[in-house]
């Protein structure tokens, strides 16, 4: 099921800033898999990055609006960095003052944190969060969405059931490729 972990909103501009990156330091309360970073709509960074505890880059997410999507497995007490910048371009950041940890369902804000590429990731000792509003993850299947590779392409399905277990579940919308044609399949 999905969970969204919110620490605050970051409504307070930090100005503009280059090649640095602002964010937050998480640490997970079990197993998850990190599915959506949710960032300030003051902060104008174009992409999400994931830092393991030990300064490595572990994947990096383009924005859509406020949300990048992930699909990461996270380990249970683990420390991670998260943070929202623009590789190497300008772009505003946003801050607000909170008082850590704050607590989440699966993922609670231990700290900030910031790092200038490719040196390692500092831990900032004063309390806010930078740029990262939530954070949501998924301790197991939803099962609301599923795709099928035909060939060489992979399709969103939905209108059609599928067995879990002892129970068939509805799946609304389904294409599937019939030579070079989707075709809706209810």
């Amino acid at each position: 099921m999905a969970v969204t972990d919110t620490y605050g909103a970051n409504n307070t501009s930090q100005g503009t800033l280059n090649v640095e990156y602002y964010g937050i330091t998480v640490e997970t309360n079990l197993a998850c898999t990190l599915i959506t970073v949710t960032k300030s709509a003051t902060c104008t960074a174009t992409k999400a990055y994931l830092y393991s505890a030990a300064s490595v880059l572990l994947d990096t997410q383009s924005f859509a609006g406020n949300d990048a999507t992930f699909a990461y497995d996270l380990a249970n007490a683990t420390k991670y960095y998260i943070f929202a910048a623009s590789d190497d371009a300008a772009h505003t950041g946003a801050y607000t003052a909170v008082t850590h940890p704050v607590a989440g369902t699966n993922v609670d804000c231990i700290g900030r944190c910031y790092v200038n590429p490719p040196a390692a990731v500092s831990e900032l000792a004063v309390n806010y969060i930078h740029n990262i509003n939530s954070v949501t993850t998924s301790t197991g299947p939803d099962f609301t969405k599923m795709q099928i590779n035909i060939g060489d392409a992979w399709k969103a399905g939905a209108g059609m059931q599928v067995n879990i277990g002892d129970s068939w579940k509805q799946v609304a919308g389904m294409q599937v490729n019939i030579g070079d044609t989707w075709k809706t399949v209810f």
